[in-house]
């Protein structure tokens, strides 16, 4: 998830929504050797209940190059 003008992904409020981000590369490209950021956050939450990550390894993100990594707050650019 990369290259994009804002984030790349972004999780707005939703009530009753059990978001659950895994397994991602964000900002790098596919093989995740080389920068290619997005134009905001690499994950962006606002006022939400998501799960990132997990417990094993193939349910972690990669997250670089961005303009912030994991930007958590109650409203975001766009909200």
């Amino acid at each position: 998830i990369s290259g994009n003008t804002q984030a790349g992904i972004l999780v707005q409020s939703v009530p009753g929504n059990s978001n659950v981000i895994q397994g991602n590369i964000i900002g790098l490209i596919a093989g995740g050797t080389t920068a290619l950021a997005n134009g905001g956050p690499g994950i962006g939450l606002s006022n939400s209940g998501a799960a990132i990550g997990g417990s094993n390894s193939q349910a972690r993100n990669i997250v670089s190059a961005n303009s912030n990594g994991i930007l958590i707050a109650s409203t975001l650019p766009g909200d």
